[in-house]
C-alpha cells in the first residue's frame, strides 16, 4: 500500500466496456490502481445517464474522504472533471504533434496532466502546457493474458508459412496499405511467407478489408490472409502467439497497445521508432523501423490554423530489409522476440503502471 496515512478515494472516469484503446486503458488501469486504493468508478459509455448518482455518491464521500478525480479520456472531454470535489487529472493519449484546439483549454484546466510517454510529454510542452504540470504515467499489457505460453489456433500453426501478422485499425495513420504492397513486392512465389491481417475500422460503413486488398493489384494476393476481428482478447492473444512475427510500421501512436500485447506474447516486432511506443521499445527489444517526419494532410482533429502536427513517414526499403531480415533469421528472431517478451512482462505491466501512478499521486496528498 502507498505510505500516505490519509484516507483517499479515487474516482475513476473512463470507457471502461468495449475493445478501443481508450477501453482497455481505462478498464486495466483502474483495475490495477484499485490494488493500492479505494477506488469506485464511472463508466462513460452510459454517460450521462449515469452522472447524476455518481456526482451524488462522490459528494458524499467527499465529507469524510480526501477525493482524487482521475479521467482517461479524450482531451477535449475534460471539463467533465468540473463536476466533481478534489483534485482533478487529466489522462490523455494523444499521437500527433499538434494538440487539437479543442483540447487546449479542458486540459488546462485540470490540476495535474497525465501522458502514457515522455515523447507525448514534450509534444505537450511544446503546444505550451507547463512542464511542471505534466507526469508520464505508463500503459502496460496484462501478463496473465498475453504471454508466450498461450494456446494457440491449431488451423493457424499447422499452417507451415512463415506467419507476418498486423493487427489494429485499418487507416492512414497505420500505414497499412503500404505495409501490404512491400509485403507483396518483397517475398515471390517460391517463398514460404504469408501476412495475416487482423484489420478492422468500425468509423468506416461496410468496411470490407478482404475488397480493399483485392483493389490494391497485388502480385501475390494469395500471401494475404485475413482473421475476423473479435473483442475477446482471450482470442487475440492466441493470435499473437499463433504467428512468428509482428509487423506495426505505424505513423505514430500515443502508446501502441497493439505493439506491446505483441511483443509480451514473444513475437519478434518491426516498429517504427517514433512517438509513444518510444516509451518501451528499442534496439534492444524490437526491430526498430526507420523514418522521416512529414506535415499531416488528412484532417483527423480541429486545427482551426490547417496545421495538424507531424507524424512519421516509415522507410518503405527499410521496412522490407527488416521483414526479409527476420525471414531469413528465424531461429535467431525467435530468441529475440522471447528476450522482448521477458523485459515486457517484468517492467511494463499495468500493476507497475499504477505503480508509477501512485508515487505521482502520493505527491500530490502529501
Amino acid at each position: 500500500m502507498p505510505a500516505s496515512d490519509k484516507q483517499v478515494l479515487i474516482n475513476g472516469m473512463g470507457y471502461l466496456s468495449g475493445y478501443t484503446g481508450y477501453n482497455i486503458h481505462s478498464r486495466n488501469f483502474f483495475k490495477a490502481l484499485a490494488k493500492l486504493y479505494d477506488l469506485v468508478t464511472l463508466d462513460l459509455r452510459y454517460f450521462p445517464d449515469n452522472e447524476s448518482d455518481h456526482v451524488n455518491k462522490i459528494n458524499h464521500f467527499a465529507a469524510s474522504l480526501e477525493i482524487l478525480n482521475i479521467m482517461i479520456n479524450y482531451g477535449s472531454a475534460m471539463g467533465l472533471l468540473g463536476a466533481y470535489p478534489g483534485l482533478k487529472i487529466g489522462y490523455t493519449v494523444w499521437e500527433s504533434t499538434k494538440i487539437p484546439d479543442d483540447w487546449l483549454a479542458p486540459l488546462k484546466g485540470t490540476d495535474r496532466i497525465w501522458i502514457p510517454s515522455h515523447w507525448g510529454k514534450e509534444v505537450l510542452v511544446a503546444n505550451g502546457f507547463d512542464r511542471d504540470k505534466i507526469d508520464v504515467v505508463p500503459e502496460g499489457v496484462d501478463p496473465g493474458l498475453f504471454n508466450p505460453n498461450r494456446e494457440k489456433i491449431a488451423k493457424l500453426t499447422d499452417h507451415p508459412a512463415y506467419k507476418f501478422l498486423f493487427l489494429g485499425k485499418y487507416e492512414e495513420r497505420k500505414f497499412t496499405k503500404e505495409l501490404v504492397i512491400a509485403f507483396d513486392e518483397e517475398f515471390k512465389d517460391d517463398e514460404d511467407a504469408v501476412l495475416i491481417l487482423a484489420c478492422f475500422n468500425p468509423f468506416v460503413e461496410g468496411f470490407d478489408i478482404r475488397q480493399i486488398v483485392n483493389n490494391m493489384g497485388l502480385s501475390r494476393p494469395d500471401k494475404i490472409y485475413y482473421f475476423a476481428p473479435t473483442e475477446r482478447h482471450e482470442d487475440i492473444a492466441r493470435l499473437y502467439v499463433s504467428c512468428d512475427a509482428f509487423v506495426f510500421p505505424t505513423r505514430a501512436e500515443g502508446w501502441g497497445l497493439p505493439i506491446i500485447e505483441a511483443m509480451a506474447c514473444g513475437l519478434p516486432t518491426i516498429v517504427t521508432d517514433h512517438s509513444g511506443q518510444s516509451e518501451f521499445v528499442n534496439e534492444n527489444n524490437a526491430y526498430l523501423l526507420k523514418y522521416s517526419l512529414e506535415p499531416i494532410t488528412e484532417p483527423f482533429f480541429l486545427s482551426a490554423s490547417g496545421d495538424y502536427g507531424l507524424w512519421a513517414r516509415p522507410d518503405i526499403e527499410h521496412l522490407k530489409s527488416l521483414m526479409r531480415k527476420i525471414f531469413e533469421e528465424q531461429a535467431g528472431a525467435k530468441e529475440f522476440g522471447l528476450k522482448a517478451s521477458r523485459d515486457i512482462l517484468r517492467n511494463w505491466t499495468w500493476a507497475k503502471a499504477a505503480e508509477k501512478a501512485s508515487k505521482h499521486i502520493e505527491r500530490l496528498i502529501r
